[in-house]
């Protein structure tokens, strides 16, 4: 909830304020500012659950794959 209260604070609701410029565009204006904020968020939990899901597949995964971590490059193990 600090995120959306943030997002929305300081980024989405001045940007909605200088769009909507006149009087009477209210509801426009957090509404506008809700949807940024909204999509902000979504999109970090996209990348989060990306991020989460292929260290899930390495955990769950048979074999181990050494990447990059010394003289044993590209080795494949068994668990």
């Amino acid at each position: 909830a600090a995120t959306y209260v943030a997002f929305y604070a300081l980024i989405c609701y001045p940007i909605a304020g200088a769009t909507y410029t006149l009087d009477g565009y209210l509801v426009q204006k957090i509404a506008a500012a809700n949807v940024g904020a909204v999509t902000v968020l979504l999109i970090v939990m996209i990348r989060l659950y990306s991020g989460w899901g292929y260290v899930g597949s390495r955990l769950q995964s048979k074999v181990i794959e050494f990447e990059e971590t010394g003289w044993y490059d590209g080795d494949i193990e068994l668990k």
